[in-house]
């Protein structure tokens, strides 16, 4: 719990809750985070890192309080592993104390817009989707996942050009250089390849998965590894390369089956892509 990585790093450098406070809160305020009987808002919780020198928690520019920085992460994890159920049940549950504007403006609505569009109601996940970042414009870090979510409209619809204009605004943007998570950088990337694979500028494509094998093997995002290693295959079977698209279908299974051995992706996408192959494999 953040909560707790504050109150190890203080003690670990031997700092007082009187000084970390300093024109920051009263000590009452940290004392009672600290506790876990209170949430601040994410400009508190912003000084105190720079104070201890934290850098390693992903944090959004903007004021949202904790427990809805838990939400956000406990949706991106849903998302993550496609557990929709969970993410419905996000949306459903309030946060114990009033919504930050934030909460309510952006997050909880791009929540709804994400839950909407994988039951299939596209329309109204974009209508959301543009009402959160009127022209594309992008204010925050947060605006990296609404207009990667609005990609995705736009790939669903095969409207590649809209969609690659996008993800090309969010990589040349200034944030997103600084961007501290690797999740959103990888999925913009990936998506940005999807629509160079289907404009046939495959070698383009393949240019961005291979930076994302890089990126991911810093960070080990085993079932990310899997699909990139799935659309390589597909990239090299395009370019009739018999020997390459077989070594990564192969460690395409791999990755998927050290994820969850069960995985229906395994399943219903692998396996029977192997059997077409006529490829054996052997655990």
């Amino acid at each position: 719990m953040l909560y707790e990585v504050i109150e190890a790093k203080r003690k670990e450098q031997n700092i007082t809750r009187s000084k970390l406070c300093k024109n920051v809160c009263s000590p009452s305020t940290l004392y009672r985070f600290e506790k876990g009987e209170l949430n601040v808002s994410l400009d508190i919780f912003t000084k105190w890192c720079e104070k201890l020198k934290i850098e390693n928690i992903n944090l959004i520019s903007t004021k949202m309080y904790l427990n809805e920085l838990n939400q956000f992460d406990i949706a991106k994890e849903a998302i993550y592993y496609n557990d929709f159920e969970s993410l419905e049940y996000l949306i459903n549950s309030s946060p114990t104390k009033k919504n930050s504007y934030f909460f309510t403006t952006k997050l909880h609505p791009w929540m709804c817009a994400v839950y909407y569009f994988n039951i299939g109601e596209i329309d109204k996940s974009k209508t959301i989707l543009k009402n959160i970042c009127p022209h594309t414009k992008i204010n925050s870090f947060f605006d990296f996942n609404v207009l990667n979510s609005l990609a995705l409209v736009y790939i669903l619809n095969k409207e590649w050009y809209k969609a690659k204009e996008i993800l090309n605004k969010c990589i040349n943007n200034s944030y997103f250089k600084e961007i501290s998570d690797i999740n959103i950088e990888m999925k913009v990337k990936y998506n940005l390849a999807y629509c160079h694979f289907y404009l046939d500028n495959i070698y383009d494509c393949i240019d961005i998965l291979e930076n994302l094998v890089y990126l991911n093997k810093k960070n080990t995002h085993i079932f990310m590894m899997g699909k990139i290693y799935y659309f390589l295959y597909l990239c090299y079977k395009k370019l009739n390369n018999d020997k390459i698209f077989r070594e990564y279908l192969k460690l395409a299974y791999f990755a998927f089956y050290i994820e969850d051995p069960q995985s229906i992706y395994i399943s219903k996408n692998i396996i029977p892509t192997l059997k077409e192959e006529g490829i054996t494999i052997h655990i």
